[in-house]
C-alpha cells in the first residue's frame, strides 16, 4: 500500500523518525498524498510554530495505530480525525494526542458562501463577481435544499455502516453515482434514492444481513437520525 506522496509503509516511518528531529510539533491527518494542502492549512492556523511537519496516514486505522506507538523524540503530536459516524455507531476512548472534529470532514469546514461565489465567478468568463454576491441568499437556499435532499442518503450512509455491511462502499465513491449532471433543479431525484436502495438490498441477501428487509430500510429512513451541521458523506 502507498501512503503520504507515494512512500510505502516502511517508508512513511522512516521519514516520520527523520523529521521529527526538525520540527516543533508533528500533525497526523487521514488523507492520502495531500501533505502540501494540510501543510499550508496548519501554517494558516498556527503561525507561532517555528518549524512543524504533517504526515499523511492514508486512513483513520493508519492514524490510530501511529497514536497507539510509545514516543520518545519529545515532541508533541497531534492526530486528527474526520468524525464520520464514529459518534453514532462507536465508544471510543483515544490515545493521548488525539482530536475528532465536531464535523463529518475537514472539509465540511470550508464550505463559505463568499468563498464559493468568488470561485464560480472565476470560472464562468465574464461574469461579475457582484452578480453571484447579490445572489448569496439564493445560493444558501439551494444549499439548504441540497442538504434536504441528501438526508435520505445520509442515513442509508448510516444504516450500511450500523448494520456492518460489507460490499456497499460509503466512502470514495464517485460522486455521478448520486449526482444527476447538467439538470440544476434536479440534482438528486428520487431514483438515485432508489437505485442505492436495490444495490443495498442485493448485497444485503447475498450477506444475510438484515438490510434486506426493506422494513428495516424504511425504520432507518423514517428515523430521528438527521445528519448534524457539517456531517454530509464525503464522496
Amino acid at each position: 500500500e502507498q501512503l503520504g506522496f507515494g512512500y510505502s509503509e516502511e517508508g512513511l516511518q522512516g521519514r516520520i523518525e527523520l523529521l521529527e528531529k526538525f520540527v516543533d510539533v508533528k500533525f497526523y491527518f487521514e488523507d492520502h498524498a495531500k501533505e502540501n494542502f494540510y501543510e499550508f492549512l496548519v501554517n494558516l492556523m498556527f503561525p507561532e510554530f517555528v518549524t512543524e511537519h504533517v504526515f499523511c496516514m492514508g486512513g483513520k486505522t493508519n492514524v490510530l495505530a501511529e497514536a497507539e506507538k510509545v514516543d520518545d523524540s519529545g515532541v508533541p503530536r497531534i492526530f486528527v480525525l474526520d468524525k464520520d459516524f464514529d459518534d453514532l455507531l462507536t465508544k471510543y476512548s483515544d490515545p493521548e494526542g488525539v482530536v475528532r472534529l465536531r464535523a463529518y470532514s475537514i472539509e465540511n469546514y470550508f464550505f463559505d458562501v463568499n468563498a464559493l461565489c468568488r470561485a464560480t465567478a472565476a470560472i464562468c468568463d465574464g461574469q461579475r463577481l457582484s452578480v453571484f454576491e447579490a445572489n448569496k441568499n439564493e445560493i444558501l437556499k439551494n444549499f439548504r435544499r441540497i442538504v434536504d435532499d441528501y438526508t435520505p442518503i445520509a442515513k442509508l450512509f448510516y444504516a450500511v455502516r450500523k448494520f456492518n455491511l460489507a460490499n456497499v462502499k460509503t466512502t470514495k465513491r464517485d460522486y455521478k453515482d448520486f449526482v444527476r449532471v447538467g439538470d440544476v433543479n434536479q440534482i438528486m431525484p428520487s431514483f438515485i434514492v432508489f437505485d442505492f436502495i436495490d444495490e443495498i438490498q442485493r448485497e444485503s441477501i447475498k450477506q444475510s444481513n438484515r438490510l434486506e428487509d426493506i422494513n428495516v430500510i424504511n425504520q432507518e429512513l423514517s428515523s430521528n437520525f438527521v445528519p448534524k451541521k457539517g456531517c454530509t458523506a464525503k464522496g
